[in-house]
């Protein structure tokens, strides 16, 4: 398919998508957990920044 996604990608796309707002459903429903969250959250973004 040029240009585009095939059907499988598409369904991984969905299913990423499906895990995202399960995880932000379950840290809204735990907000003690809210802190750690976000630190791993800055975390993961650095070290991706800093191509590890």
């Amino acid at each position: 398919m040029p240009g585009g996604l095939t059907h499988a990608e598409h369904a991984v796309e969905a299913a990423a998508e499906a895990v995202v707002q399960d995880t932000v459903a379950w840290v809204r429903a735990h907000p003690q957990y809210q802190p750690i969250i976000e630190t791993l959250g800055q975390k993961a973004l650095q070290a991706r920044t800093e191509g590890l």
